[in-house]
């Protein structure tokens, strides 16, 4: 589930899945599965710019709450980029942060978890 009472969403991992270890898998199959959310404590981060000249200094961030930056990217260039998160604590929450950058009415963005993980999403701006 995703949690907004911070102000800002939080991904809280879905209690009770069952999961996949991507230790267990073996070459094209485990990227095959992580590409589509078949491994546990992966996340799906998709980037939008609707002018489709990249994100211009804008950068999202996603941090362990109450620790450490796990992910933080951007588009360089175009109108979409997709990138998985994965090894994360799946016990753990996780709070996102948007820069506002140059041109903040053209940045969106969705995080999905994983589908073993219950497949939570948010999504917001900058």
């Amino acid at each position: 589930a995703w949690s907004t009472a911070t102000g800002r969403p939080r991904m809280v991992w879905g209690a009770g899945a069952s999961s996949i270890s991507s230790s267990t898998l073996q070459g094209s199959e485990a990227e095959h599965r992580r590409l589509a959310g078949e491994v546990a404590g992966c996340l799906g981060v998709t980037m939008y710019d609707s002018w489709g000249d990249g994100w211009d200094s804008t950068v999202m961030t996603i941090k362990e709450e109450g620790g450490a930056a796990v992910w933080s990217g951007t588009i360089t260039y175009g109108d979409t980029q997709t990138e998985q998160v994965c090894g994360l604590d799946r016990s753990a929450c996780f709070g996102i942060t948007v820069s506002a950058g140059g041109y903040p009415s053209e940045v969106s963005w969705t995080v999905a978890a994983a589908a073993v993980d219950g497949s939570a999403t948010t999504s917001g701006g900058a």
